[in-house]
C-alpha cells in the first residue's frame, strides 16, 4: 500500500494584466434651457452641439460585482438667428449626467482592485433642439459612453523553486502587469491672434478644444508627454455687410512631465487625454481691433504604466522514487506587444443641398468600430459623423448632417513569435481637426485623425496546475534486481526517467551516454 509522504507543495503567486470588462451604453440627456436675459430672442436654430465631458470616474468590486461609475457634464452650445436677421448669436447650457456599468466576476477573489486602469469616453449622438418659445428650448442628445476597466488578475503557478525535490521542465511565459495608474489634471493658457485678413470679432459663437498626446517617453522615475490642443473657433464678424460666421482651427503644442517613482525606461506608458473645459474671451489687439482670443484649456491625462514580466512555469514534472497525481491547466492572459501614436487623414464627399453657394464650417467625430491587420498595416474601420453649416442662394445658413463608414491604415503590424496567440487592438482618440470645401455641388470634407493604438497578444500557456497525493512507490525493485529499458522511437531521456520515476542524472551517470543520443538499451537501476 502506498504511503502518503507530504502535503501538496505551495505555489508562486503573481498578478497579470486582464481586461475585466469593456462596454458601452447609450445615455440620454435632455433638458429645457432658458436664454439668459442679455441674449436676444430665438427666431431660428442654426445648430446645436453637445459635448459630454467626463468629470469623475471610478470602479470598485463588492461581493463579486464590479461597478464602474461615470459622472459628467454635457455642454450644449446653441447657435441661432434672430427675427431681425442681424447676424448670429449663441448661448451655452450645462446638464449633468451619470452612467453606471456592472459586471459579474466568476471568482470573487480573482482580481486585485487596489490598482486599476479605467478609461472612459463619451461621444454625442443624435443631438438636437426644439423651440418652446422665443426664449425656451428643449435640448437633447444621446451620448455613447464607453468604458474599459483593467486590473491585475491573480494567478498561481508552480516554479522549479516551489518543487525543489522534483524533476521539472519549465517554460517561460511572457506577460504584462499593471504597475501603476493615476489621473493627472492641469490646464494651459494661450493667446490666439487672428490673421490680418480676418474680420474683427463681434461675438464668439463657439470655442472648443480637442486634446491628445503626440509623443510619450518613459524614463526611470519620470514620464514626458508632448501634446497638442486643436482649438476650434467660430465667431460672428463685426461687419454690417458680411454676417456669416467665420470658423478656423488652430493647433497648439504643449508638454508636461510627471515624476512617477514606479516608472522605468522599459515600461509601456499609456496616456489617453481629454479636454475638461474651455474658457475664452475676445480682446482688442494693439491697434484697437478685436482680434485677440484669450484661452484657458483644462485637460485630464490618465496615466497607466504596464510592465513586461517573465514567469517561469513548470509545464511537466515528476518525483524520483515517488508517485503523484498532477493536473494540467492553463495560464490565460495578455501582454502588450506594441503601442504607438499615429495620425491619419481621410476625405469624404457629402452632397450639398440644392442652391448651396458655400460650405462655411464643419465639425466631425469618429467612432472606432473594429481593427484588424491587413497587408502589414493595422486597418481601422470607423463611423464618421459630420455636421456642416452651408450657405444657400437665399443668403441663409443651414445645417447638413451626415454619417459614413470610413477605413484607414495606421502603423506597422506588430511582430510576434506566437503562432497560437490572437492579437487584440485597442484604439483611443479621434478627429482632431477638419475642413470643408464646396466643389460642383459636393462638399469635400477632410479630417485629421489622431489614434493611440495599444496592441495586445493573448497568451495561453499550458502548465501543471495541481500536484497532489505525493506517495512513496509501492513496488520498488529489489536491491539486487536490475531493470533495463529499450527506448522506443521518439522517446526522450525525460520520458524514460518520468516513466520509471528515476532522476535523469542517475540514468546518465549509470549508463555513461550523451542525453541527446540514447543508446538502444538503458539500465534504469
Amino acid at each position: 500500500m502506498n504511503k502518503q509522504l507530504t502535503s501538496a507543495p505551495s505555489k508562486t503567486e503573481a498578478g497579470i494584466l486582464d481586461t475585466v470588462f469593456s462596454s458601452d451604453a447609450r445615455c440620454r440627456i435632455e433638458s429645457e434651457a432658458v436664454l439668459p436675459d442679455y441674449k436676444p430672442d430665438i427666431n431660428r436654430i442654426l445648430s446645436v452641439e453637445a459635448r459630454p465631458r467626463i468629470s469623475h470616474k471610478g470602479a470598485y468590486e463588492k461581493s463579486g460585482i464590479v461597478n464602474a461609475e461615470i459622472d459628467g457634464v454635457c455642454v450644449f452650445n446653441v447657435i441661432y438667428s434672430t427675427e431681425k436677421e442681424d447676424g448670429y448669436y449663441s448661448f451655452t447650457f450645462f446638464k449633468d449626467f451619470r452612467q453606471d456599468f456592472k459586471s459579474t466576476l466568476s471568482d470573487v477573489n480573482s482580481h486585485d482592485f487596489e490598482t486599476i486602469s479605467l478609461v472612459a469616453e463619451a461621444l454625442p449622438s443624435e443631438t438636437g433642439g426644439r423651440l418652446l418659445g422665443p426664449r425656451k428650448i428643449v435640448l437633447k442628445t444621446e451620448c455613447i459612453v464607453s468604458v474599459s476597466l483593467k486590473a491585475n488578475k491573480r494567478i498561481e503557478y508552480y516554479s522549479s523553486v516551489s518543487l525543489p525535490e522534483a524533476e521539472t521542465i519549465s517554460k517561460k511565459a511572457s506577460m504584462t502587469a499593471l504597475e501603476y495608474s493615476s489621473e493627472y489634471e492641469s490646464s494651459i493658457t494661450e493667446t490666439l491672434n487672428l490673421p490680418a485678413e480676418y474680420l474683427q470679432i463681434r461675438d464668439i459663437l463657439d470655442c472648443d478644444a480637442i486634446v491628445y498626446p503626440k509623443e510619450i517617453k518613459a524614463s526611470d522615475g519620470k514620464i514626458s508627454v508632448i501634446a497638442c490642443a486643436d482649438i476650434y473657433v467660430m465667431y460672428s464678424p463685426d461687419s454690417s455687410e458680411d454676417k456669416k460666421p467665420i470658423s478656423f482651427v488652430q493647433p497648439i503644442e504643449f508638454s508636461f512631465t510627471r515624476d512617477i517613482l514606479e516608472c522605468t525606461a522599459d515600461d509601456s506608458v499609456i496616456v489617453p487625454m481629454m479636454c475638461t473645459y474651455v474658457k475664452y474671451t475676445a480682446e482688442a489687439d494693439n491697434y484697437g481691433d478685436t482680434k485677440v482670443i484669450k484661452l484657458e484649456i483644462g485637460y485630464k491625462a490618465d496615466t497607466s504604466i504596464m510592465r513586461s514580466m517573465m514567469l517561469e512555469c513548470v509545464s511537466d514534472m515528476y518525483y524520483p522514487g515517488k508517485s503523484c497525481d498532477t493536473k494540467a491547466g492553463h495560464i490565460l492572459g495578455e501582454k502588450i506587444i506594441g503601442s504607438f501614436i499615429e495620425n491619419a487623414q481621410t476625405t469624404i464627399d457629402i452632397s450639398a443641398p440644392e442652391g448651396t453657394t458655400s460650405a462655411d464650417a464643419v465639425r466631425a467625430r469618429c467612432v472606432y468600430k473594429e481593427s484588424t491587420t491587413e497587408n502589414g498595416k493595422i486597418s481601422v474601420n470607423a463611423k464618421l459623423y459630420t455636421k456642416l453649416l452651408v450657405s444657400g442662394d437665399n443668403g441663409q445658413m443651414s445645417p447638413v448632417e451626415s454619417e459614413q463608414d470610413i477605413k484607414f491604415f495606421i502603423g506597422e503590424e506588430p511582430k510576434t513569435d506566437k503562432t497560437n496567440g490572437a492579437m487584440r487592438i485597442e484604439l483611443i482618440g479621434g478627429v482632431t481637426s477638419s475642413d470643408c470645401t464646396l466643389v460642383s455641388g459636393t462638399v469635400k470634407v477632410r479630417c485629421d485623425i489622431s489614434t493611440l493604438a495599444i496592441v495586445y497578444e493573448q497568451v495561453d500557456e499550458e502548465i501543471i496546475d495541481n500536484v497532489s497525493s505525493i506517495q512513496e512507490n509501492a513496488h520498488q525493485p529489489e536491491k539486487n534486481e536490475m531493470v533495463f529499458c529499450y527506448p522506443e522511437r521518439g522517446e526522450t531521456l525525460w520520458d524514460i526517467a518520468k516513466k520509471y520515476s528515476v532522476s535523469q542524472a542517475v540514468i546518465t551517470e549509470m549508463n555513461h551516454f550523451d542525453a541527446k543520443l540514447l543508446p538502444q538499451v538503458i539500465r534504469i537501476n
